[in-house]
């Protein structure tokens, strides 16, 4: 589905928080025009911060709201590498990586249709501590996929209880673009596709394990009518995948099978 753009944030602080603690402190943000205190939180994925460099780091931020600098309390248990949520039919599959973990117990996935009302959707163990890259998915069976805006984010909780939420993920499943698959072909290392498609528009192929890992994605000019494309050099296992397109406002997929 499609993902809302990302930013890195700094913020610098000159030296006016002297009792800062390397790894303790980090953006916080909270809705614009709120003034309670309990609603800042930690969004965007996990960043390093020491206080000899001057400011406060947080990666991956995707919405623009009030931004403060503040202490966390402890160090942060993890290091996020991506999130995402693709549309598969009638459900919906959340999938992450973890650079690295310290004492991570668990990760939650919550759903929302206005970015207010939250829904758990289920949890996932953490590898608990780990220095290598981990990769987490679940699966959302219950989602109403004619919603215009789904909306997905995932919560990280350790062992002392204490939790972290990543910024949400958007994804539009009710948009239809129309394509049909012709033909699938393997030859070594390359696959090449045919699809028929009713657009004459720049879009992005992307393809998919069924577990919502990306293997490949390029932006293409699609006609409307017959469209080849070659995948070169890329070691697909026989299976099924999902192959997506995309467009500024429109996304579709469809089940392939690899042969």
């Amino acid at each position: 589905g499609t993902i809302d753009g990302t930013y890195d944030l700094k913020l610098y602080f000159n030296g006016a928080f002297a009792d800062l603690t390397d790894e303790k402190f980090n953006i916080l943000s909270r809705t614009t025009g709120s003034s309670t205190g309990a609603d800042w939180a930690l969004t965007g994925t996990s960043s390093h911060t020491t206080v000899s460099t001057g400011y406060a780091y947080r990666k991956g931020m995707s919405t623009f709201s009030e931004k403060a600098i503040g202490e966390t309390g402890t160090s942060l248990p993890v290091e996020l590498l991506s999130y995402r949520a693709i549309c598969l039919g009638d459900y919906v599959t959340t999938s992450w990586a973890t650079a690295s973990e310290l004492n991570s117990d668990y990760f939650t996935v919550e759903r929302s249709y206005d970015l207010s009302n939250w829904e758990t959707v289920g949890t996932k163990q953490s590898a608990g501590n780990s220095n290598s890259e981990k990769l987490y998915d679940l699966s959302d069976y219950s989602v109403n996929m004619n919603s215009t805006n789904i909306y997905y984010r995932l919560k990280q909780t350790d062992y002392n209880g204490d939790f972290e939420y990543f910024d949400p993920v958007t994804i539009h499943c009710s948009e239809e673009l129309t394509f049909e698959v012709i033909s699938v072909a393997k030859d070594g290392n390359d696959l090449s596709i045919d699809y028929i498609g009713v657009l004459d528009e720049n879009m992005k192929i992307a393809l998919f394990t069924i577990t919502g890992q990306q293997v490949y994605n390029q932006s293409i000019i699609s006609k409307k009518g017959l469209n080849k494309f070659k995948i070169q050099g890329v070691d697909l296992k026989t299976g099924l995948y999902l192959l997506s397109m995309e467009t500024v406002d429109k996304y579709m997929s469809k089940k392939i099978i690899i042969k």
